[in-house]
């Protein structure tokens, strides 16, 4: 009996062992991240500059009148869809500053026309139905670089109509909607992506923690105080926490960390693991488009400054 009272204090040790030593495990975070343009290699052709700067601005101006494939709705309508339109172009387009707005139609060298191919509107009972299609054409001089349609579709039910959207409401959506879809394809957007913990020695156990909380910081200054086995866990692990914090602020210097530890990792054998393998080849995606982002935002703010300074005074 006492023998049996051995065996099994030594197996419950084993296992509050195992439980500490990889409590990590199945824990994830949320990253940002980003998403490619679909319509990269269009978008690069749009590219323009002065003399000595040739390719450098990626800009456009926006045709703040819409044109109709068919008979316009009422003048109202086209108001707000003209608005709409136009007010989500300058949200969507300015985060990331990919591509910067140029403020004047007639000046600039790269346009976005729109033309509504189809609109539908309709008010019944506790119904609200909406349908947008609008064609958006970007052109470079006399050439139409890329023109493609996008639809979006609104439906509202309630047994109440007071609680449903207004007319104005269900346009704004149908508009952030078709400008999402054509944002997507013409340059990098903001996403989220989750990334899991791989199993981590007891002493370092505490960071993750951190992590859930946000506090990422604090756990990379930890897990860099250890002393023990840097094995490919901790490399993973390390990349994973750097990433989470550089990707956060957009910072490209912590996130060239995260891609010296993911490296290490992976010289360690962690491209033999499929979770290290994965987030490898997502971060590595993720860290170029930041790259990418950050040296177009920096040489469109030049062309930014020459606007201000030549049509504001500023």
């Amino acid at each position: 009996m006492l023998q049996r009272k051995i065996r099994l204090s030594a197996l419950m040790g084993l296992g509050l062992s195992l439980l500490v030593s990889g409590c990590a495990q199945n824990t994830k975070i949320v990253v940002p991240s980003y998403t490619a343009p679909v319509e990269f290699s269009k978008i690069e052709a749009l590219k323009s500059g002065g003399e000595t700067t040739e390719g450098v601005y990626l800009s456009f101006a926006i045709n703040p009148d819409l044109a109709f494939s068919t008979q316009p709705p009422a003048s109202d309508e086209v108001d707000m869809l003209g608005r709409n339109l136009v007010n989500q172009l300058q949200v969507q387009i300015t985060e990331t500053s990919f591509i910067t707005i140029h403020p004047i139609y007639d000046m600039a060298s790269v346009v976005l026309d729109m033309e509504v191919m189809d609109f539908q509107y309709s008010e019944q009972g506790g119904e609200r139905k909406a349908k947008l299609s609008v064609t958006f054409t970007l052109s470079k001089g006399a050439n139409a670089v890329l023109s493609k349609v996008y639809d979006g579709n609104e439906f509202r039910f309630s047994s109440d109509p007071n609680r449903l959207p207004s007319k104005q409401a269900m346009l704004a959506k149908l508009s952030e909607t078709v400008v999402e879809k054509f944002v997507t394809d013409i340059s990098p957007t903001r996403t989220n992506q989750l990334r899991e913990f791989l199993s981590l020695p007891s002493d370092l156990s505490h960071v993750i923690g951190f992590a859930e909380k946000g506090s990422f910081q604090s756990a990379i200054d930890d897990m860099l105080k250890y002393q023990g086995k840097r094995d490919v866990n901790f490399y993973y692990n390390l990349a994973v926490l750097y990433e989470a914090h550089g990707s956060r602020s957009e910072n490209l210097q912590v996130t060239a960390k995260a891609k010296q530890a993911y490296e290490e990792a992976f010289r360690l054998g962690g491209n033999k693991n499929e979770t290290i393998a994965s987030a490898k080849a997502r971060f590595d995606n993720f860290y170029r488009l930041l790259v990418l982002t950050q040296d177009q935002k920096t040489r469109n703010q030049q062309l930014n400054q020459e606007l201000n300074e030549q049509f504001f005074g500023r």
